[in-house]
């Protein structure tokens, strides 16, 4: 329960795994069409997943930690920052996810090395949590589901290249 401004109390809904799986599997869907994944790999990749309900505040990933599962957002806001070590370790946020979104320390997750982020729940989220040996055992199987990693993939690297060149267009000063 949750107290609200009001002095009254509102039952907060505690999404299920059940509902983050529907909505990751609608995304999925949607995402790949024309082309749908075999029940049988589809099934396969959703039973390899885990639901967590996290606290805001919480992390999902620590920097220096291998990013080992994919995080699709069901409910909530999460954010991923750095730790800037020359400003006594200030946290500095790269971007934030809303629901729907798919994340992860993607060079972390594709090479394998120590996470440079650290990504962090802003509000009580329901994320669902997608394993990377998993995620590549349908790679190999479907080439639906690769299709899946590849529109993620382009996707990253359009945001990260829109990044970069709104940091090419900062003065020193800002």
């Amino acid at each position: 329960m949750v107290a609200k401004g009001n002095g009254e109390a509102e039952h907060r809904v505690t999404p299920t795994r059940e509902a983050a799986v529907a909505a990751f599997s609608k995304l999925l869907l949607g995402a790949v069409a024309p082309l749908a994944p075999s029940a049988e790999s589809l099934a396969e990749l959703l039973a390899a997943t885990r639901h967590r309900s996290i606290d805001k505040c919480a992390q999902l990933l620590r920097a220096g930690d291998v990013a080992d599962e994919l995080f699709f957002v069901h409910a909530g806001l999460l954010r991923y920052y750095v730790s800037d070590p020359e400003a006594n370790g200030e946290q500095r946020t790269g971007q934030f996810f809303e629901e729907g979104s798919i994340v992860t320390d993607a060079a972390s997750f594709l090479s394998r090395a120590p996470a440079e982020q650290t990504f962090e729940a802003l509000e009580d989220s329901s994320i669902l949590l997608i394993p990377h040996a998993a995620l590549y055992r349908a790679y190999a199987r479907d080439h639906a589901v690769e299709r899946l990693g590849r529109l993620m993939l382009e996707t990253a690297l359009v945001g990260s290249q829109r990044r970069s060149g709104n940091l090419l267009n900062l003065t020193p000063d800002q």
